[in-house]
């Protein structure tokens, strides 16, 4: 499952979650943009009390989006996602074990605007059954192709 929406206020965050945790979810992605505009944005402990309460049965992931950047919201939005149970990936992968015995590889792309993307050095040793590319912007999906 993957979930995105722009400026995730506290009100409309109990929504968000209790449908997502309706799905049981393997996993959860976050593809970026908590904030909208960080200079306005003030519930950070409110907000990582509800992230903390998705759940997944493998992980919550997330990666970088342009708006999690500039005026020390890099700084928020690395801690909110770590202190909510997410593994934050900039330009980084994450293997998974499933339980069946195959194994997943997320790997999660810094923003293209804002951050400086490319591909980890590890991402072709890794041995996995499925890959997984996250990137905020869906445009850059093509450069990564093969």
């Amino acid at each position: 499952m993957t979930v995105s929406k722009k400026d995730f206020d506290a009100k409309h965050l109990d929504k968000v979650i209790q449908k997502t945790n309706e799905q049981n979810p393997d996993f959860i992605v976050f593809s970026g943009d908590l904030y909208d505009n960080y200079a306005h944005y003030n519930e950070n402990e409110q907000v990582i009390s509800k992230l903390q309460k998705m759940k997944a049965k493998y992980g919550k992931i997330a990666i970088w989006g342009n708006r999690d950047y500039g005026g020390g919201a890099s700084r928020e939005y690395a801690n909110i996602m770590s202190e909510s149970g997410f593994t934050l990936l900039r330009n980084e992968n994450l293997l998974i074990p499933m339980n069946n015995g195959e194994k997943i590889l997320f790997t999660g792309l810094d923003d293209a605007l804002l951050g400086n993307p490319s591909l980890p050095s590890s991402y072709q040793m890794e041995e996995s059954t499925y890959d997984v590319l996250l990137t905020h912007e869906p445009d850059e999906v093509s450069q990564y192709q093969n």
